[in-house]
């Protein structure tokens, strides 16, 4: 068995387990809207809506929010209406 063998080589660092990806929040906050836990999905679509360039998606996920949380029908023309990036 030769031992001169090409090891292979890191393309760069493994991803760290138990963080989840930017592209998992947005699933994570619309599991917690279709299980009513307003709170939870606020906290995920918050932390990305901080992050710049917030997407569509967010924006709509944030109009569902406001109209299962409270019925606000204002708040949720104003989140339809906001510029995104997509």
């Amino acid at each position: 068995m030769p031992r001169n063998r090409a090891r292979p080589r890191r393309i760069g660092p493994a991803p760290r387990r138990g963080q989840p990806r930017r592209a998992g929040k947005p699933i994570v906050a619309e599991a917690a809207l279709d299980a009513q836990l307003w709170g939870e999905a606020r906290r995920h679509l918050g932390n990305e809506l901080a992050r710049e360039p917030p997407s569509r998606r967010l924006y709509l996920l944030m109009a569902r929010l406001e109209e299962g949380e409270h019925g606000d029908a204002g708040r949720v023309r104003e989140w339809l209406g906001a510029p995104s990036s997509q």
